[in-house]
């Protein structure tokens, strides 16, 4: 018996399994001349569950669909001219959480987020670990935690600045000591401004560090930036908050709260080149760009800016 959760993301649910929406876009290549701005095309794979664990096989297509645009799926009926089309490889997926941990979206018309929930792609991204680390799949539930997390009591989202790595840490702090009444680790690494009690010793986040809350009592936050560049420089135009969900063959899997993104459930697999050198610049302050990570594929890349490179991010680790 297959039961639909009536919302705008989905998650098909067959005797308590899960049926994942899965999704593979190729966004603007690192170093050209031009954006792809692609739709992510989506199939539902029915599968079975085994102790919390699933496997799929996935053959991945490279074709064009109905509108012209370059994808990537694994669903053959997504392309325009199946003779056109181009398998590239079959796929394995480990055994992971990651379909587990869900994607709610920041624009949902029934939620009833301030704004529209232009603004709140950080108290959607915590939220979808915190209801997953809670074992909550209620959707109202995660919507309510949503309204309480950008309260100005938790973590003040403003309906025109977003949130910030202040509001972020202190929200999930005070969350974590009501809901748990302790925690293992709560910490930022960027350069953002941040609460002294909440800051990494590392100036910048690496791959082990972000790996290292990936398991089943943790969770990672990524604040990513919308830059353009000026000569060797990169200026800041906007920022934006994903979750980070796994780390799959290479690349980070996220899970993007904002609608270009898709408005259904899907994993985006991104993949990291880091820069070597320049300067990042926010307004007047500005840090060395060497070694920080932009986006070389696989995101949803804002219109405000050519390159997302990552900011910093937060780990939250229970006991």
């Amino acid at each position: 018996m297959v039961k639909l959760i009536p919302t705008a993301r989905r998650i098909l649910l067959i005797n308590h399994c899960w049926g994942v929406r899965l999704t593979t876009s190729l966004q603007e290549i690192y170093g050209n001349n031009y954006s792809m701005n692609l739709k992510p095309a989506f199939i539902t794979l029915f599968i079975t569950c085994l102790f919390g664990t699933t496997a799929v096989n996935a053959k991945i297509i490279q074709c064009k669909n109905a509108t012209g645009k370059l994808v990537f799926t694994d669903n053959i009926n997504n392309c325009v001219d199946k003779n056109a089309s181009k398998q590239l490889s079959q796929t394995s997926q480990s055994d992971s959480f990651y379909n587990e941990i869900p994607d709610l979206l920041q624009t949902l018309n029934s939620a009833g987020f301030a704004g529209d929930g232009q603004q709140f792609c950080a108290p959607v991204s915590v939220s979808n670990s915190l209801v997953w680390l809670e074992g909550n799949k209620d959707e109202s539930y995660q919507i309510d935690l949503v309204h309480r997390l950008s309260s100005p009591a938790y973590m003040n989202t403003n309906t025109i600045d977003g949130t910030n790595v202040f509001g972020v840490t202190q929200g999930v702090h005070k969350y974590a000591m009501e809901r748990w009444g302790k925690y293992k680790r709560l910490e930022y690494s960027g350069w953002s401004k941040s609460p002294t009690q909440f800051r990494s010793n590392l100036k910048k986040p690496t791959l082990d560090w972000m790996k290292s809350a990936l398991h089943r009592k943790g969770a990672v936050w990524l604040n990513i930036g919308w830059y353009n560049q000026e000569g060797i420089n990169y200026r800041r135009a906007g920022g934006h908050w994903v979750t980070l969900v796994g780390y799959e063959q290479g690349k980070l899997v996220i899970h993007d709260p904002a609608p270009r993104a898709g408005k259904t459930f899907s994993n985006q697999f991104i993949s990291l080149n880091p820069l070597s050198g320049g300067q990042l610049i926010r307004g007047t302050r500005t840090t060395d760009a060497r070694d920080h990570f932009v986006i070389a594929d696989g995101m949803a890349i804002s219109s405000k800016g050519k390159f997302g490179i990552i900011d910093g991010m937060v780990i939250f680790e229970l006991e």
